[in-house]
């Protein structure tokens, strides 16, 4: 969708090592729980579900942060190796949000004046465009470092001794 924030990268992984991956990230991971009161033990850095082929994600952080990257990746297999396509984009009910405060604002616009509101919208692209820059961007490069840091071969080996 044009104008969503968005984030593509892969990681390749030689074959095997996809399973200590998965494991790594397993490890790192709570199951979604609409009701946590709990405090989060400091290892887990994701909330969502890991498969054998693939995982969504979101990272936990303190506070709140409507721009949080919701990250999906698949684990292809490709030439004797194994390659992780992930994918960061906005939550889609986030996007739904942002749209429907545009909307509406642009729709009492018309209905009052009979025209557009060109500084409202305006002013609505430069506060996307600062979010995707505050809150968007820093969550999804530390959660693509954490992924890459945790997908070499020295990092799953130490986990398998």
């Amino acid at each position: 969708m044009l104008g969503v924030p968005y984030r593509r990268f892969v990681i390749e992984l030689e074959r095997g090592r996809e399973i200590a991956f998965l494991e790594r990230l397993r490890n790192s991971t709570q199951i979604r729980s609409w009701l946590c009161w709990r405090r989060r033990p400091p290892q887990i850095r994701f909330e969502g579900t890991v498969s054998d082929v693939g995982f969504r994600l979101v990272p936990m952080i303190k506070g709140r942060n409507t721009y949080l990257p919701c990250i999906r990746g698949k684990i292809l297999s490709k030439n004797g190796s194994a390659v992780v396509d992930v994918r960061m984009t906005l939550h889609p009910i986030a996007a739904l949000f942002m749209l429907a405060f545009v909307g509406w604002g642009e729709y009492l616009a018309i209905t009052k004046e009979g025209a557009l509101n060109l500084p409202f919208l305006g002013m609505f692209i430069v506060l996307h465009v600062g979010l995707y820059f505050i809150g968007f961007l820093p969550e999804a490069k530390k959660a693509e470092q954490w992924l890459r840091s945790n997908s070499t071969a020295d990092s799953l080996d130490i986990e398998r001794a």
